[in-house]
């Protein structure tokens, strides 16, 4: 077995077993990058996340591309070195909840069909413990409101993948924020490349999160459509200042200091103090996310990012530029 796929003794294994899951949706977050973007740290996607989490099992998975899933196949027998457990392979995610009744399903279809592929698993008979939707939760506020409220009538964690809040680069960050440290909060800027739903909602739920305690402070936040990556953040404030850029990879953290040039105004320097902060990994953030469902699965309690956390971004998104 390769060493990559050696897991740690589990706190589920010894509460009688690991968390059975399964994944909608073989695409790219669902699987495709783990298999063909070479250079990704890994994990990158649903399935690559659920075979290495040490409190998860993959048990099943689909897409109505039948091509795709003899690729899967293909693939996954290599990449488990013969080693691979047993897997439920299906174009229908209604015939894989029966046979292979997983705890936590992951939905990473193209988003106009989430609403419809949620909603038929939550009233499922067989439905699962929890969903962990690909972000954006739905096209439009409404019927994301509907599968919030349908997800909490039935009993069913409902978790988006909007990823940052389970980095810990990101988690640092708001921790300063709600901390006072910045004084109060008057702005948030993003700028961003990429899809507006598929890289914005991002950026949105940031916004939301940062500013969740000062509901006063500007939001702006700009789309620019261009051949590379953008994604920085400014969070100003009274007493201080952070700017994220390079997509989590460069942070600087700046306080106000006495002036060399004028008598009645402060400027802002620099500071090292957050030296240690660690940098933005997807591949961190999706074990997070994963075990964070398991613990809710086990024990209780919400998500670090919930369907209302959802809901707020995709709503922010309907008014940014």
């Amino acid at each position: 077995m390769s060493l990559t796929l050696v897991k740690a003794k589990s706190e589920t294994e010894e509460m009688g077993g690991k968390i059975r899951a399964a994944v909608i949706g073989l695409g790219r977050i669902g699987w495709w990058l783990e298999a063909y973007d070479v250079k990704r740290e890994k994990p990158c996607t649903h399935v690559g996340a659920y075979i290495l989490h040490p409190d998860t099992e993959l048990v099943a998975v689909c897409d109505i591309d039948r091509d795709r899933l003899r690729d899967f196949e293909d693939w996954y027998t290599w990449f488990m070195m013969g080693e691979e457990d047993e897997l439920v392979v299906a174009t229908d995610f209604r015939e894989m909840l029966r046979t292979a009744k997983p705890d936590l399903v992951s939905v990473a279809t193209p988003t106009d069909t989430h609403y419809e592929i949620v909603k038929e698993i939550v009233e499922s008979p067989y439905r699962p413990r929890a969903v962990f939707c690909e972000k954006p939760i739905t096209e439009n506020w409404v019927e994301a409101s509907h599968l919030v409220n349908l997800c909490r009538e039935k009993g069913v964690i409902l978790a988006v993948n909007q990823t940052r809040r389970w980095d810990k680069l990101y988690q640092r960050v708001k921790e300063i924020i709600d901390s006072g440290e910045l004084g109060e909060l008057r702005a948030f800027r993003g700028v961003y490349s990429g899809g507006r739903l598929r890289c914005g909602v991002h950026m949105t739920d940031l916004a939301a999160w940062y500013t969740e305690q000062y509901p006063e402070a500007l939001i702006d936040i700009v789309h620019v459509k261009s051949v590379y990556l953008i994604f920085e953040v400014d969070i100003i404030g009274t007493e201080g200042r952070i700017e994220i850029k390079d997509n989590g990879y460069e942070v600087h953290y700046y306080l106000p200091i006495e002036s060399e040039r004028y008598d009645d105004i402060a400027e802002l320097a620099e500071f090292s103090k957050y030296a240690e902060l660690p940098t933005y990994s997807f591949s961190k953030a999706m074990l997070n996310a994963v075990g964070d469902l398991v613990k809710c699965i086990r024990k209780g309690g919400q998500p670090k990012c919930t369907g209302e956390d959802g809901l707020r971004a995709l709503k922010l998104m309907e008014v940014v530029r």
